[in-house]
């Protein structure tokens, strides 16, 4: 999938790798802001979520709940990304001039406002029949396997849990039952190989 991204343009493929590397929803994609990433210390900070009401239009609003607003710590491959990506994002303003609208968002339209949420789905909907990947393959499901590679690489549950933004770790227990199952035959599989090397 990575590869197959170098292939689309600038916006898209930035977006759909952060989606990727952080776990990020939908919404907090559409609510992230320039003020919230350090690209010097590597991190970004998700303290807003933006979305569309019918008769309002997209609005942007606090996380539904207090674990949601957290801070995610950005791979190597990420931040260059976004330091390429935001030398685009700085020609692009400069050459929309007058029309552009101020917003700070990192990703949005043409003019720099907001993005509809619903346009990142459909876009990588598109991306996934293009490249013919598998059946039901979703946006959602980026955040599923950044939560499942945590897992397999050894991270806890409960760190797993703060970077997705659940309120309780039985949320992400109740999700990921299958990746902890597996790391628990692991750990037994591990400690029945200690024990025989040493009787």
């Amino acid at each position: 999938m990575l590869e197959l991204l170098e292939k689309e343009p600038i916006m898209w493929k930035t977006l759909i790798l952060v989606c990727f590397t952080t776990g990020m929803r939908r919404g907090e994609i559409c609510g992230l802001k320039w003020s919230d990433i350090s690209l010097e210390n590597a991190e970004l900070n998700v303290v807003r979520t933006s979305q569309y009401i019918p008769k309002k239009g997209i609005i942007d609003k606090e996380p539904k709940t207090r674990s949601s607003i957290r801070v995610i710590d950005l791979p190597a491959i990420t931040i260059n990304a976004l330091k390429q990506y935001k030398i685009w994002y700085l020609q692009r303003r400069l050459q929309v001039g007058e029309e552009w609208i101020d917003t700070d968002k990192v990703f949005c339209q043409w003019n720099g406002n907001t993005i509809h949420p619903d346009s990142i789905s459909d876009y990588f909907h598109k991306f996934v029949v293009k490249n013919n990947f598998e059946q039901g393959l979703s946006l959602h499901s980026l955040r599923h396997s950044y939560g499942s590679l945590l897992l397999a690489s050894g991270s806890n549950i409960k760190t797993v849990s703060s970077l997705l933004g659940h309120a309780q770790t039985s949320t992400t227990a109740n999700i990921y039952v299958h990746e902890i199952r597996s790391k628990s035959k692991t750990a037994v599989d591990n400690f029945e190989n200690m024990l025989l090397k040493n009787s």
